[in-house]
């Protein structure tokens, strides 16, 4: 699986930015934000080169070719790709990232939207992804306008508590559909060894499936108890947090059939579930942690 380096993913957000028109002091403190999130290690060395080069490409052509500059920018720097993750961006967390940047300010412009959608169809190239991150964030945002209205009322906590618990129970049920979205990418490839039947991969992703598919309807459906299924979920089924589980649930379901494989097969799924386990970790922090994903970080 191939990233996007993360100097060019950090450029195709400042063009995101770019796109209505203008950045201003709010979009440039949380684009130094998404900077530090992503290569904290690096990001000040380049921020101020990466900015003059993108405000360089907008003012070369006039303003009515504005958006067909960015979308070309935008093509140039996510064709940037590295092989190794923790040098890169891969692509779901880039386009999850980008709708929550989007969503920060609370209005969701139209151009941004068609930016966006673009980047979901060329380098995505999954036509129900962008959809569900779409729901996924719309639920999101809608929660936390709920949370802020609720919270800041005149009546008694004890009155507004329970509402609040609920709120907050829909916020990490979607934070969980959230992070299985983008751990589906970033868990590594199986390793070569098959059985005749079933390969241990195909069994840990039931196991996610199962996991995830009872949240994403409650989120759907709006109900309260949707902290009750994220719960169940990650107790009764190998869930998305615990991906190297899954991965190991899977090596113990296939049993015998495993054996005559040999004890080699065994060390690479060991080694596959505790990769995939960091990586599924990997997504819960960037989803969780992303100042713009609602979920944390700065409000």
């Amino acid at each position: 699986m191939t990233c996007i380096q993360k100097e060019h993913a950090l450029q195709a957000f400042y063009y995101l930015m770019a796109v209505d028109g203008s950045i201003d002091d709010e979009e440039l403190e949380l684009f130094d934000h998404i900077g530090e999130e992503l290569d904290a290690e690096h990001f000040h060395d380049y921020r101020q080169k990466l900015i003059d080069s993108c405000e360089s490409r907008l003012h070369s052509y006039p303003d009515e070719d504005c958006y067909d500059v960015i979308v070309e920018g935008v093509d140039e720097a996510v064709s940037h790709r590295t092989d190794a993750q923790d040098d890169g961006v891969v692509p779901r967390l880039l386009l999850w990232d980008m709708l929550a940047a989007a969503y920060a300010d609370g209005n969701y412009d139209p151009a941004e939207c068609k930016l966006i959608r673009h980047i979901a169809r060329t380098v995505v190239k999954e036509r129900s992804l962008y959809p569900e991150m779409e729901h996924l964030m719309r639920s999101a945002h809608s929660v936390r306008d709920e949370l802020a209205w609720i919270t800041s009322s005149d009546r008694p906590y004890a009155e507004v508590q329970p509402v609040v618990e609920i709120l907050q129970e829909r916020e990490a049920a979607i934070q969980l559909a959230a992070t299985q979205l983008v751990a589906d990418e970033m868990v590594p490839e199986p390793p070569a060894a098959m059985t005749v039947r079933k390969d241990m991969f195909d069994i840990a992703a039931e196991n996610v499936d199962k996991a995830v598919t009872p949240v994403l309807g409650q989120v759907q459906q709006g109900v309260q108890g949707a902290a009750d299924s994220v719960k169940q979920a990650v107790v009764k089924v190998p869930g998305v947090a615990k991906a190297g589980d899954a991965v190991n649930s899977a090596v113990k379901t296939m049993g015998d059939a495993l054996n005559p494989v040999g004890d080699e097969v065994r060390k690479q799924a060991g080694n596959a579930a505790q990769e995939a386990k960091k990586q599924a970790d990997n997504a819960a922090n960037a989803v969780k942690g992303f100042v713009g994903g609602l979920f944390g970080g700065k409000h």
